[in-house]
């Protein structure tokens, strides 16, 4: 089938525009009539092959609309129509109208967020069909909600932490490249053509420094070796520094495919301060679903799974997903969970325990809370921590090579003098 774009008015005058898929132009024309749209034009639509994902605030925006229309009972239809009438991102607007035209060919609201499921997170199509599941669709977006709005936190966070020190490392970069390059060659011949030879780590380590260089300090003979030995090897460091940013620029777009979530969250999982973040927000979001799910009576296997599915991290669906299985084939939870360091050991007590008791859904929901002021407070902790880390870092590298480069001149001008 092709795919139709279109423009159009109701019958009360409303204008909009939008998608359809149909066998033809005349099929297309004749849906759209029969839904009450007067159609100005239609042609056929070009897709390229790369459809680009909504970014954070677009996806943040939809989906605490989303849930609020679920929550409020508006139509879905109706309501997309009107929310794509009021965004101004047109990649947005588009999804929207797009969403709101499967749902009027009665597509079910699972089945249109998978047809366009390169639009959303890997995870976003399992977290409404685990909200459908559990009869609560709003609760669980507004539980995404959470989780999107701490991912944009630390993003922002990241971004202000490491835009001003990246600036100026990439500065830093330049003008040591310069000096070492430029420089300190120049100072390096200069005492060179005093002394006959510049002071080196192998020269001092045989204690020629006390005969050639007797009148330096200790000092200036140390960061003159220094001077030399980096002079000479710098075209390593430079290809070293190279070389990193251009891993870590491979495994940016290594990492983007979906079917590499498996090795992005591997490595998410070992990154210091992101760590933390990413295994508490995963949490978070991995028991609000279950809440949801004991709010509305469903079995510990199918709430382990629907909680899985949204937790946002492919190693907790799948601890889930055996957990489950083993719950199903008798075993009691702690057992099943046995063996098992993913899904934290409180989340079974609270578990076990809450539920002997009758009281789940509020114990997950607190627990759910407690794991999202985790994810707050290690946020915080990264904006206290990167941004002066990198600073200090660059300004003592800085400082280094300065001094090593104006102390030997330094002593080179008091033996002058004296």
């Amino acid at each position: 089938m092709a795919i139709f774009d279109y423009t159009g008015q109701l019958r009360s005058g409303a204008a909009f525009q939008g998608s359809l898929e149909a066998e033809s132009a005349a099929h297309a024309d004749a849906t759209l009539r029969d839904m009450g749209i007067r159609v100005a034009t239609l042609r056929s639509a070009k897709r390229f092959g790369y459809v680009a994902p909504l970014s954070l605030d677009d996806l943040l925006l939809f989906n605490e609309q989303l849930a609020a229309m679920t929550r409020a009972g508006v139509p879905l239809e109706e309501g997309l129509r009107q929310l794509a009438a009021d965004v101004n991102s047109r990649k947005l607007k588009s999804l929207l109208l797009e969403l709101a035209d499967r749902l009027a060919a009665g597509s079910p609201l699972e089945a249109a967020v998978a047809r366009v499921q390169e639009r959303f997170p890997a995870d976003y199509a399992g977290t409404v069909q685990a909200g459908l599941r559990s009869g609560d669709l709003g609760g669980a977006l507004y539980g995404v909600a959470t989780h999107l709005r701490l991912t944009l936190q630390f993003r922002r966070s990241l971004l202000e932490l490491g835009l001003y020190p990246l600036m100026v490392f990439v500065f830093a970069a330049g003008l040591l490249s310069f000096l070492m390059r430029a420089v300190i060659p120049q100072i390096l011949a200069t005492l060179r053509d005093f002394w006959g030879q510049t002071p080196t780590f192998a020269a001092l380590w045989s204690g020629q420094g006390l005969t050639t260089w007797g009148r330096m300090p200790p000092l200036s003979l140390f960061l003159a070796a220094l001077m030399d030995f980096l002079a000479e090897w710098w075209f390593v460091v430079e290809g070293v520094a190279v070389g990193l940013l251009a891993l870590a620029l491979a495994l940016w777009i290594i990492t983007r495919p979906r079917g590499m979530r498996r090795l992005r969250e591997a490595i998410l999982r070992r990154v210091p301060g992101i760590a933390r973040v990413f295994r508490a927000s995963t949490r978070a979001r991995f028991t609000h679903t279950a809440a949801l799910g004991a709010f509305n009576g469903l079995p510990l296997p199918e709430l382990l799974l629907s909680a899985g599915e949204a937790s946002g991290s492919v190693v907790i669906a799948d601890e889930a997903r055996l957990i489950a299985e083993r719950i199903r084939g008798g075993q009691p939870l702690n057992e099943a969970a046995a063996g098992q360091d993913v899904i934290p050991a409180l989340w079974t007590t609270v578990v076990m325990t809450a539920g002997a008791r009758g009281d789940l859904p509020a114990a997950l929901v607190e627990l759910a809370r407690t794991y999202e002021g985790q994810a707050e407070q290690s946020v915080a902790v990264v904006r206290v921590i990167v941004g002066p880390f990198f600073l200090i870092l660059i300004g003592g590298m800085i400082g280094l090579i300065v001094t090593g480069m104006i102390t030997p001149l330094v002593s080179l001008i008091q033996s002058l003098t004296n």
